[in-house]
This record gives structure tokens, sequence and C-alpha cells, in this order.
């Protein structure tokens, strides 16, 4: 049951919200409720001062509580006071049952005040007993939760579904665990301490939320989605399920999908200008020196190898200070998973990138913010009608042709392109190599024949074309033009396989199977990409 999506749904230009769950489980009663309060407050300040992003950088505090009597609706209290908290309820059985395990009217009605204000209900299915009802409740909370406040009297697990059996559950878990003790001590003490790359990722939403982005960019790249994955149809007017399935899931993930691309196509900008600079300035400061050397010029000529240098210096603080290629590749890797989502969800798909844990599979923030992002955004997908899947045929033709025949052509046009690349960029280093060679041929010949006329230009040459030669290789082995080339034609020789199955497919399950396949191949070669990019940023070069 899911009482709210609306809600969900991405403000401003595709903003990604950080939805931090507590979760919570706890005794029923304790003798000093208003110091276990307190207490909770300030679990609750101490896990907000751990995360660096606020609420209008996309911070949404939300408690997952069965809401039971005691410590549940204390922490759900607690959180729901918050700005912009919400409320998930963890159910361990129907509704009219759950009620007759409380005292009195007054808590069934606290009980019912707290359930309509959730955002989204779960439930344990039906035919289980109480037990393994709050046991599978209370493994819910923590499956679901980023941190988990346990009011706690310390005590060994009296059965299943007790305070202390979801204590060992979350510490097996390896989840956030803060433990509120009761009885006149109530104490405040990280059971687990959240993992160390969660500020980390936090600190990247709160970036990637407050990043400027041109609105005529935005839009502009919102057009383009509609025309090319919406082709001759205005939004909100298909009347057949494919076309009233792509609409619901467009008005859903394109503004996140813009976003991600716009964002990452500026960060490519600055990369792919500022890194040739690097090698152009170096070689421009040994001509400089060379000239110097040679000529005999003024001194004050040295000033340009400092400029030169300076430059290249300012280059690699500003890229390190800005996290141009950091920042454009997973943008970048952000973007062509949610192509993927897209196509997978009208598929009928999960997808690998629609798991549902919670827990970060890396230490490195730069590739768990986009899997933390990836899950927000999955969280928000809207349910898809029930009973109307779009016919097979229809389904598959335009599986085929928008996702995987437009991804085939478009790496294969990329892998052609990037294999000129390297051509043009092989072609000048050796060129530049035979003019050294030629130089240094003359020189010789010159000294032979007792001819010194241009001596200093030809050393000046000398020193100068190795020097820009190397600057032309670097940037190739920068750039790996070679490498991307051949890993892009291999996939798109891959999805043409896939493209031809597809276009067979004579049923759902098989259509769904052979879209399964092509996101293993998709994010196969996302992940490769990340992973060479990931080690060729701007460095120093002598």
């Amino acid at each position: 049951m899911d009482a709210a999506r609306a809600d969900q749904a991405p403000e401003g230009n595709g903003q990604i919200p950080f939805t931090f769950r507590i979760g919570v489980t706890g005794h029923r009663e304790f003798t000093e409720p208003e110091a276990v309060r307190a207490a909770v407050r300030d679990a609750i300040r101490q896990l907000k001062e751990f995360l660096p992003i606020s609420a209008d950088q996309g911070l949404v505090l939300t408690v997952v509580s069965p809401l039971a009597e005691g410590a549940d609706r204390l922490v759900a209290e607690e959180v729901l006071a918050e700005e912009g908290a919400r409320l998930e309820v963890a159910m361990p059985m129907a509704t009219d049952d759950y009620l007759r395990d409380f005292e009195d009217e007054s808590s069934k009605q606290e009980f019912k005040s707290l359930l309509e204000r959730a955002s989204h209900v779960w439930q344990v299915p039906a035919g289980s007993s109480r037990e393994h009802g709050y046991e599978q409740a209370g493994r819910y909370v923590v499956d679901r939760s980023d941190a988990v406040i346990a009011i706690w009297d310390g005590k060994p697990p009296r059965g299943h579904g007790g305070t202390g059996y979801i204590v060992q559950y979350a510490r097996h878990r390896k989840v956030t665990l803060i433990v509120v003790g009761v009885d006149g001590d109530p104490s405040v003490r990280f059971d687990q301490k959240p993992p160390a790359v969660l500020p980390g990722v936090a600190r990247e939403m709160a970036r990637y939320n407050t990043r400027t982005v041109d609105d005529a960019k935005f839009h502009r790249q919102l057009s383009e989605l509609q025309s090319k994955l919406l082709p001759g149809t205005p939004a909100g007017t298909a009347t057949d399920a494919l076309g009233a399935s792509r609409d619901r899931v467009a008005e859903w993930l394109f503004p996140y999908f813009a976003r991600a691309e716009v964002l990452a196509r500026d960060r490519q900008k600055w990369f792919m200008r500022l890194s040739p600079l690097i090698f152009l300035l170096a070689a421009a400061a040994v001509v400089v020196v060379a000239a110097q050397s040679n000529f005999r010029w003024s001194e004050w000529i040295d000033v340009l190898e400092v400029i030169f240098l300076g430059a290249v210096v300012g280059i690699i603080l500003a890229n390190r200070r800005k996290h141009f290629r950091d920042r454009w590749i997973s943008y970048r890797f952000l973007a062509e998973r949610l192509r993927s989502t897209y196509f997978l969800t009208l598929a009928g798909v999960s997808g690998e990138s629609g798991s549902p844990t919670r827990r970060m599979t890396t230490a490195n923030s730069s590739q768990a913010w986009v899997e933390r992002a990836l899950l927000e955004i999955i969280g928000t997908r809207p349910e898809q009608p029930t009973g109307i899947a779009p016919p097979v045929v229809t389904l598959r033709g335009y599986l085929s042709q928008y996702w995987i025949e437009d991804q085939r052509q478009y790496l294969e046009k990329t892998s052609h392109r990037q294999h000129k690349l390297e051509e043009q960029l092989t072609h000048r280093t050796i060129a530049l190599f035979v003019v050294t060679a030629l130089v240094a041929i003359f020189h010789v010949i010159s000294y032979a024949l007792g001819y010194k006329t241009g001596d200093d230009l030809v050393v000046t040459f000398s020193i100068s074309v190795p020097a820009i030669g190397a600057a032309v290789h670097g940037l190739n082995a920068q750039r790996q033009y070679g490498r991307h080339a051949e890993r892009y034609r291999r996939v798109a020789e891959q999805l043409g396989l896939v493209h031809d199955a597809m276009e067979k497919a004579g049923s759902l399950d098989r259509v769904r199977r052979y879209a399964a396949k092509t996101e293993r191949i998709l994010l196969q070669e996302n992940s490769d990409w990340f992973g060479v990019m990931r080690f060729l940023d701007m460095e120093l070069i002598t």
C-alpha cells in the first residue's frame, strides 16, 4: 500500500532528494519518557550533524516505524518535528488486528492520527503469526533504514521480534545503530557508526542539487527528450497502453534525466577545453626556453615561461577544486543509467539500477553518490497501471528502435570517431618525429659541409619539435581514443545481436529478458568507461 507518491515528484530542475531514513525499535514502556525523548532528540541531532546536507539542498528526514506504543511513536513524533520530515509505516499485521494490541481508545486514536500522516505503508503479508509479523516488520525497518534508533535496556533477546532481536539483526546487517538507554540511564551512544563514505555522498548530492542549471538549456534538453523518445505525441494525449505508460514514465523521469545530461555536458566541456592546454602550455614553455637560449633574446622573454607554467599549475588547481573530470564522469554515468531506467520501466523490468538495497557498495564517494541518487530516483517511480500491458509487438518495436538500435548506432559512430581521432593524433606525432629527424639530418650535413648559417634556428627546432610531439602524444594517451574505440565497437556488436533477438521476441517474458540483457551490456560498458576515466585526470607534466 502506497499512500502518497505525488509529494515525491522532482521539484525545480530535476534535483534529487536525499531521503535519510531513521528506523526505530524499542520497548513499549520505560520509566522516564521525557528523559528518553530528550535523548532521542540528541540522537537525531547527531545524525544530522554527520550529514553535510540541509533541507534546502535536498535532505528529507524520514522515520520508518511500526507505530507501536512507546518507542515507535516517540521517535516518530520527534523526527516528524523536523522540517519537511516524512513517515513510513511498517505494519506487522492488518490494521484491525493491530489495533487490538493497544491498551485504550486514546492510544488507538494516536495510532490512527500518525498513520494518516504516512507517505508510505508496508504490511507483512497475511497469514503470518503475531510474533512472526512483528519480526518481519522489525526486519523491514532495519533493511529500509540508513540508521536505527534503539530505545533498549541492553538485555538479551526474549523472543523473535523483540527489541534485543532487532538490535542483533541491525548489527548483523551493519546498519548505523544508535542505542538510547532506559530505566534511569537515557544515554546516547553509537553502537555502530555511520559508514565513512556517507558524508561524501551527502556532500555530492548537495552540490548536485544546488549547482546552477541554465533554464533554457534544461528546457531545451527536455524538448529534445520529448521529440526523440515521444515522437509526434504531445505529452498527455496518448490513448494506447504504451503511449499512456510512456507519458507517465517520462513525466517522472525526464526532469532527472535532463538535469544530469545538462550538468554532464557542462563539466565535460570544461574538462575537454582545459586538459589539452596543459600539454600545449608545457610545450610552449620549452619552446620559449629554447628560443631564448639560442637567439639570446632579452631575459624578459623568460617571463613567458613563468606565465605558461603558472597557467598549467592554475589549471590543475582549478580542476582539483572544481573536480571537472570527477563530476563529468559521475554525471554522465548517472544520465546513462537514467536512460536505461526509462526503457526498463516501460518493459516492467527493475534492472540493476533498481536494486532495493540501501547499502553503499563502494568506499569511493564519487561512485557511491551515484548509486544513492539512482536509488532515490527509483524510489519515486510511479506505479504502472495493472492489467493494461502494452501489446508485445508494439513494446518490442519501441525498445528495439529507440533504445537498443539507437544505442548501437551511437556507439558505432562514436567508435569510428574515436578511431579517427586516434589516427589523427598518431599521424601528427609521426609527422613531428619526421620533422625532428629531418632537422637533425640537415644539422649533421650542414656541419659536415662547413655551413653554420641558421645553426641557432636548427637547435631551437631540435628542442622544440620533440616537446610539441610529446604534448600531442600525451594528449592521445590521456584521451585513450584507441581503447574507447575498440570497446565501443565490441559493445555495438553485442547490441546488434540483442536487437535481432528482440525483433523476434514473441512474448512479454522474452521482451523483458532481452531488455534485461541490454541493461547488463550497457551497465558493463558504462562501468568500464567510468573505471578508465577515473584514472585519466589532469596532471602536472615534467
